[in-house]
């Protein structure tokens, strides 16, 4: 039975699916004018905006700011309030159809893009990523407040107020306190961070998508306004040249130079499994089932062995990876990807 969410959580819902993900305008007075109300409303004293141009400008903009990197500020005054919701310790059935409906209309390839920035700014440094990940970069996108989160926030409260007469009010207040981040999404602002000096905010870039997906096959999947840019194919943070170049004029043995097993997934599929297995002269050594070990001319004198598999999660669509040069039959290739003897079968 569909649950009644109430006409204000559907209005908010209606004005996030119309919200457009190509081609992004930034209204940056607009969504200034928005942020200054949504201090007003937490009680803060107002402060600047400063605009980062893109994700690359974000990190050098954020370690200037002053103050707590979690907003102290801001918290606190959301903590000051004695209505807080926050305090309600059971969601209603409205409030949890909100929180689906906004799900539905919100692309979930902003979190994805989250992390892919992440990756990006600290694959290229020396020494761990993970390190890199852990102490500088998941610390300032932790602290980061989405705007089209704040209106998801908002849309689940006035169903809550709509689902129950109980702590109405607390949920109405908490409702209004975030509805300025809606207008200051469809204004084209993404995320922000408040400190006690400013306010540093991110804009929306345009993105393009493909079944729910970041994708751009010959664009740029994301770009900002300043021109920086992010290419993915199918969901995954592809190098600019494996994006743009139409896939003819893509040379096979990058299959073979491609370290990273998702991006050498969409090598494949772009130029197409048969091309690279005829391009690089590929031999069956070995066949069972849906897996093949075949043997490949790098021009070095040597065919070297590579398993061609089926992708469980992607239907239809195959890879291939290296395996060790003395395997040679698909069993052998399989128990030393695997680490075991067990087939794959057994192991999922």
């Amino acid at each position: 039975m569909e649950v009644d969410i109430g006409q204000n959580a559907r209005d908010v819902v209606s004005r996030l699916s119309k919200v457009g993900l190509a081609d992004v305008l930034v209204d940056r007075a607009r969504v200034e004018d928005t942020l200054a109300e949504f201090l007003r409303r937490l009680g803060l004293r107002q402060r600047p905006v400063r605009w980062a141009g893109d994700h690359t400008e974000v990190a050098s903009l954020h370690g200037s700011l002053k103050g707590s990197r979690r907003s102290a500020d801001l918290f606190a005054a959301i903590g000051r309030s004695a209505k807080r919701p926050g305090k309600i310790s059971r969601h209603t059935a409205a409030y949890d159809a909100a929180w689906r409906a906004t799900g539905e209309v919100i692309p979930r390839a902003w979190t994805d893009l989250v992390e892919a920035i992440i990756r990006v700014q600290t694959s290229h440094w020396d020494g761990s990523v993970e390190w890199e990940y852990r102490q500088v970069y998941q610390p300032i996108w932790a602290a980061a407040r989405a705007s089209y989160g704040d209106a998801r926030w908002a849309a689940c409260e006035f169903a809550r107020m709509h689902g129950t007469e109980h702590d109405g009010e607390a949920s109405r207040e908490f409702a209004a306190l975030k509805l300025p981040l809606l207008e200051a999404y469809e204004a084209g602002l993404w995320l922000y961070w408040v400190s006690t000096e400013e306010i540093l905010a991110l804009p929306r870039p345009s993105i393009r998508l493909r079944d729910g997906r970041l994708h751009g096959d010959g664009v740029a999947a994301v770009a900002w306004e300043t021109g920086a840019s992010l290419h993915f194919l199918n969901g995954v943070i592809v190098p600019a040249e494996v994006a743009l170049t139409p896939a003819r004029e893509l040379d096979a043995r990058l299959v073979v130079s491609t370290r990273n097993a998702e991006v050498r997934r969409e090598v494949v599929r772009k130029i197409g499994l048969e091309r690279v297995v005829t391009e690089l002269g590929a031999v069956c050594a070995d066949r069972e089932g849906d897996y093949e070990l075949l043997l490949l001319d790098l021009d070095d004198r040597r065919r070297r062995p590579f398993l061609k598999m089926r992708n469980p999660s992607v239907p239809g669509v195959f890879h291939i990876e290296g395996v060790h040069p003395n395997c040679r039959t698909v069993r052998e290739a399989l128990a030393w990807r695997n680490g075991t003897d067990t087939p794959p079968s057994v192991l999922t």
